[in-house]
């Protein structure tokens, strides 16, 4: 079993006093993780071993020359002689996203001439989960290639 785990943050921030009479704050977190987890249950392996005129062959068809040439022969030829599949996989996709906002606003006391600061304020905090389960019967883990040319 192996996974990948992705997380994307943001924070916004702004504060502003109107006549230094009414401080406030606005405030915004969000926040995203993905991951993603594949279990194989068994894994094939399936190759060969080209001889030099299969190679030769391959590299002389028609459509590997045109190649060749549009590229002036610098570009170098690999050739997929093999595969891994994996058998009974299991996909899992799981997403959680959690997001933050609030408000804060101070009053000073010296409006109501006493000498003490009020402040208020709002916050709210949600999340959300998401998980998605993908069967596969076969999966193609990777390739196995050789350098041609």
């Amino acid at each position: 079993m192996f996974q990948k785990q992705v997380r994307k943050s943001l924070d916004l921030g702004f504060s502003a006093g109107v006549l230094s009479l009414l401080p406030f704050g606005l405030s915004g977190e969000n926040q995203h993780d993905y991951t993603h987890r594949y279990k194989i249950e068994r894994v094939e392996e399936r190759f060969f071993q080209p001889t030099p005129s299969y190679v030769r062959k391959s590299v002389c068809q028609a459509e590997v020359l045109a190649y060749l040439s549009k590229h002036k022969y610098r570009k170098s030829l690999f050739m997929i002689v093999g595969i891994k599949i994996g058998f009974n996989a299991r996909i899992t996709h799981s997403k959680n996203k959690a997001f933050k906002s609030g408000i804060d606003a101070t009053t000073p006391g010296a409006l109501t001439g006493i000498p003490l600061t009020g402040k208020f304020g709002f916050h709210y905090t949600g999340s959300r989960y998401e998980q998605k389960f993908i069967p596969a019967q076969l999966l193609r883990l990777c390739l196995r290639i050789v350098f041609a040319k």
